[in-house]
């Protein structure tokens, strides 16, 4: 598939949350001059806010969420906000981002 050359370029990723499931997420991907901002170059250890600023910038939406209930959940910026403050859905969305970049497939 040719790539569309544009600055607004998105993706879809399996993320993978504690005990193995899964969720999906749509990113956005940022140019290297605004991935910079999010983290210190002092520092090869992000913080906690600047993991949760960063992937505020990236996260266009999340899929396949199910609440307690057993209904669907629908995305917006509070279920973004909840599912950063679940340290096994941030590693999930961060690790997804990076393996969606490196074009990883599940499988190879």
């Amino acid at each position: 598939m040719p790539l569309r050359f544009t600055t607004d370029r998105k993706f879809e990723a399996r993320c993978t949350a504690a005990g193995g499931e899964t969720f999906k997420a749509t990113f956005r991907v940022l140019s290297d001059d605004e991935t910079n901002g999010y983290f210190s170059p002092d520092s090869n250890t992000p913080s906690l806010d600047q993991e949760k600023a960063f992937l505020r910038a990236v996260v266009v939406d999340l899929g396949d969420l199910i609440g307690e209930d057993g209904h669907p959940i629908r995305f917006d910026s509070g279920v973004l906000d909840q599912a950063l403050g679940m340290a096994d859905m941030r590693i999930g969305l961060l690790k997804g981002y990076r393996l969606g970049l490196q074009g990883a497939r599940a499988g190879n």
